[in-house]
């Protein structure tokens, strides 16, 4: 082969063909199948689905055809814009199209069907469910002796029902 074959054949992108389990996956270019083993940046992991048509940028590791490494990706969901500004990141599943943003401004945006913030989170509403019912069901004492409700009790029971309805949802 040739230097230039040579260069050519060091960066490919190809088609992953096989569910990995573990870090090796299977793609095929060119009419080749060829495994590699996957990389990914320090933190993060995935295995992507075959179905989902994922890509893998796949790199001979000093040139050597027996020794390839590759980079999947999958560019199913697109942001427009106005969605996604210069600056911000994105972390998706493509199978899901859940997906967290995180926000030049600070801010996290989550997007999925169900959120689930784990137990704390739970147990942070439970607590504020709990402080609400004592405030709904709270009578107070005049100086006369007689005891009502407060005035905004309905108000406090609404809250309270959007709380519950949050709940249901992570």
């Amino acid at each position: 082969m040739t230097l230039i074959g040579k260069f050519k054949n060091l960066i490919k992108k190809a088609l992953v063909t096989l569910d990995r389990t573990d870090e090796f996956g299977q793609c095929s270019y060119l009419g080749t199948t060829s495994n590699y083993e996957s990389i990914k940046p320090y933190g993060f992991a995935s295995i992507p689905k075959q179905s989902d048509k994922p890509l893998v940028i796949m790199l001979n590791v000093l040139g050597s055809e027996e020794n390839k490494v590759g980079v999947e990706y999958n560019n199913k969901l697109k942001f427009t814009e106005e969605e996604l500004l210069a600056g911000e990141v994105v972390v998706f599943n493509p199978t899901s199209t859940n997906y967290v943003i995180f926000k030049n401004d600070g801010q996290t945006k989550l997007v999925g069907k169900k959120i689930a913030l784990g137990n704390s989170t739970t147990e942070l509403l439970d607590e504020i469910v709990n402080i609400l019912d004592k405030i709904i069901t709270h009578t107070h004492a005049s100086v006369m002796g007689a005891t009502s409700a407060p005035n905004n009790a309905a108000q406090f029971t609404a809250i309270k029902n959007l709380i519950d309805a949050i709940k249901g949802t992570i």
